[in-house]
């Protein structure tokens, strides 16, 4: 049996409030991993304090570096992701955290499936707890299994963060694209998909999501918007190969919604409208074609109102 060199690396920024915790729930597992990569990308609260703290206490397993200026959020993981030396790799955000036995339990589905780290593409992805506030929901990815993961992807229902993938995998996903802005994990999770020979679903909830404190919920609408609409250029140009009229349909519908988004005009709300109309039933999802129609149907006003109670929040996202 090949041992399972688990690397995990970690991207902060200005964190001070949960670095602590992300880090503690990862040297409090059952079985530690092999290393420990910390990327802060020039925190000027007490974030890099707080790392270097644990660095003092944990000398042997966290390995830590300070960017001397601000990258990005992209150009941050990407250094994070080539400091590592595991044959095993994952990560964790600053202000998330992941709960007790994952570690072990990814030791234990390897040894299982009898999986070579070294030569295998693979790519484990368990459940997932998504946080509002006090407010937990639970995210299970196993209906996605033997699945068209392509097409769940494109529609946001694979919830993926914090999967772990064997090296011989991520040496064959590019980098994170640097000037498209926060939406750049998309193209990237694609690429994942794509290029990962094998991809299998593990049961557990482990990660923490925390919403509404990453830097997706700060990045202003309008931005996020532009971003997105930039990536689905790149996706159909790189990958149109892998998509049928039904995925294609569903990008445009995406499009209509960010030329709303970012111009909130006559003309670009009915075309959302026919648009959003246009894929009933093409969502694979009951909840996000409730949230479309309610997107276009309910007065922002309203929504904002709504969305402003804890528990709807939640299931909006």
């Amino acid at each position: 049996m090949i041992p399972v060199k688990l690397s995990v690396f970690v991207v902060s920024y200005n964190q001070e409030k949960y670095i602590a915790q992300a880090i503690e729930s990862i040297v409090n597992q059952s079985i530690l991993p092999y290393e420990i990569i910390i990327c802060d990308d020039h925190s000027i609260d007490d974030t890099w304090k707080i790392i270097t703290g644990y660095a003092t206490i944990y000398p042997d397993l966290i390995k830590i570096y300070r960017n001397e200026s601000n990258l990005g959020v992209n150009k941050n993981i990407n250094k994070a992701t080539k400091l590592t030396t595991g044959n095993i790799i994952t990560c964790v955000a600053g202000d998330d955290y992941i709960n007790p036995g994952f570690y072990e339990a990814i030791h234990q589905f390897i040894k299982e499936h009898q999986l070579n780290p070294d030569t295998e593409s693979f790519f484990i992805i368990s459940n997932i707890v998504k946080l509002l506030n006090t407010v937990e929901s639970k995210y299970s990815n196993l209906w996605c299994n033997g699945k068209n993961l392509l097409k769940l992807c494109v529609r946001g229902l694979i919830d993926d963060r914090y999967g772990v993938v064997s090296r011989t995998a991520l040496n064959n996903i590019p980098d994170f694209i640097d000037d498209i802005g926060i939406y750049a994990d998309f193209i990237w999770n694609l690429e994942r998909y794509i290029n990962t020979e094998k991809v299998y679903f593990m049961d557990g909830y482990y990660p923490v999501y925390r919403i509404g404190v990453g830097i997706v919920s700060r990045t202003k609408e309008v931005d996020a918007a532009a971003s997105l609409n930039k990536v689905l250029s790149l996706i159909i140009q790189r990958f149109r190969q892998h998509f049928d009229k039904s995925d294609l349909r569903f990008m445009e519908y995406m499009r209509r919604k960010n030329n709303y988004v970012i111009n909130k005009s006559v003309k670009n709300y009915f075309s959302l409208v026919y648009h959003t109309l246009l894929n009933t039933g093409n969502f694979y999802s009951v909840k996000k074609q409730i949230k479309a129609l309610t997107f276009i149907l309910l007065p922002k006003k309203l929504k904002k109102m709504l969305f402003r109670i804890s528990r709807i929040e939640l299931l909006s996202k």
